[in-house]
């Protein structure tokens, strides 16, 4: 028999990465591969066009370029999410290495490496540990589906008009913005 040591999310944060990006799930490593130039494109324009609509009128703070985030412990879970946005009456009053709040809206954008069931897996850890909403950015299919507890996820295509629901209220682009220029 194998057994595994897990590790708390204070050894991860600890842990040589030596330049790999990983992930901690129940207390154990996941590799995630580094971001593609397009999928680093598509992080930035998700965090321009956040940024202009949710900090501006101070409805809180869009964090970008893989935050941490403690979501689950004994065995600890550390995902880093591409985009996560927290509301105004919930950022922590101290910075710590992880966000130990759960994100109001998390964005992941998906690489040809994602597998079906690893995204899944995420969707469920992200929504089960009090994440209101998570968008599932396809650059392939160039559309974005949205995840919640509350009903079946919802498919926007590059022509549709996308809001904030009722995590972001008056948050409307077009879903196109995302992809281009």
């Amino acid at each position: 028999m194998v057994t595994t040591r897990l590790l708390t999310a204070q050894q991860f944060l600890e842990f040589d990465d030596s330049g790999e990006h990983y992930e901690l799930i129940e207390g154990e490593l996941t590799r995630v591969m580094s971001p593609s130039p397009e999928h680093a494109f598509i992080v930035s324009n998700l965090a321009r066009i956040l940024s202009t609509q949710v900090q501006l009128v101070g409805l809180g703070r869009v964090y970008a370029g893989d935050p941490m985030v403690l979501l689950r412990h004994n065995p600890d879970t550390v995902l880093a999410p591409d985009v996560a946005v927290i509301l105004s009456d919930r950022l922590p009053l101290e910075q710590s290495a992880f966000m130990t709040i759960p994100p109001d809206l998390v964005i992941e954008v998906l690489s040809p490496s994602n597998s079906p069931r690893e995204v899944e897996r995420k969707i469920g850890i992200y929504l089960e540990s009090g994440v209101k909403t998570v968008w599932i950015i396809d650059p392939r299919q160039r559309q974005v589906l949205v995840h919640t507890l509350e009903r079946a996820p919802q498919a926007f295509m590059d022509i549709d008009q996308i809001t904030g629901g009722d995590v972001l209220p008056g948050l409307e682009f077009k879903v196109s913005e995302i992809f281009d220029d």
